[in-house]
């Protein structure tokens, strides 16, 4: 059930002159993007995918108030993720262009320094002083729904993965007026099919609580596509 507010969506654009540079923040109700004369329409539509999307993730699912730097992974990673797919399952964008996407994501991944260094714990407790800190969620998160999916597979419904954690979410957590946790993303990743619980608890310590790099060519293999170099 959609709660009051979501009836309706508002979309707001607004310029930001002769430059690419895009910004945006979704509320209940709609969404306001900020864009400039030089960026793509791919760029644009993502931007306003992703947005979009947190009337789901960050409006209808909510996380606790305690709990809002350690699963920003989450809420904001997991969306720039469903960005990607909704455009693709839109016919927005090609599969060079998610080709394309994917690999800054991982070029990024790669690139900060705290990627493979900082545990959860440590990313959290630098975030409002380091800069990397704070783009390392959305980066290390969307890259994190990707090897979920590419594990996990579709369902007998045909939908990804990530897709049906979310769904189980909403019906678990935000139906019943709850907000969530990093225990309840867990037990709910475990519930939709992680393997066994203990190969889950490992994958989540590995790869979620600590630094471990992600095994992103693996997830890309199963997905049919190559990574030429992780570095």
């Amino acid at each position: 059930q959609w709660p009051r507010g979501t009836e309706q969506v508002t979309i707001m654009m607004l310029g930001r002159g002769d430059h690419l540079l895009q910004d945006g923040t979704g509320r209940r109700g709609g969404v306001v993007i900020e864009v400039g004369r030089r960026a793509s329409t791919a760029a644009v539509l993502e931007l306003l995918a992703h947005e979009l999307f947190h009337v789901v993730n960050g409006h209808l699912l909510v996380h606790t108030p305690e709990a809002e730097l350690d699963t920003l992974w989450f809420k904001e990673g997991l969306t720039t993720y469903a960005a990607l797919r909704s455009m693709m399952d839109a016919g927005l964008a090609d599969e060079s262009w998610l080709r394309q996407r994917l690999g800054e994501l991982v070029t990024h991944y790669f690139e900060n320094p705290g990627s493979m260094k900082w545990t959860l714990e440590r990313q959290v407790k630098r975030y409002w002083s380091d800069a990397a800190a704070q783009r390392l969620p959305y980066d290390k998160g969307a890259l994190l729904a990707l090897v979920i999916d590419a594990r996990l597979g579709r369902g007998d419904d045909g939908a990804l993965a990530t897709m049906r954690w979310l769904r189980r979410l909403l019906v678990e957590t935000a139906a019943r007026g709850e907000a969530y946790e990093l225990e309840t993303l867990r037990s709910a990743l475990v519930a939709e099919g992680l393997q066994d619980a203990a190969r889950a608890r490992g994958f989540w310590s590995r790869y979620v609580l600590g630094a471990e790099v992600l095994p992103i060519k693996r997830a890309l293999a199963q997905m049919g596509w190559a990574l030429k170099s992780e570095t």
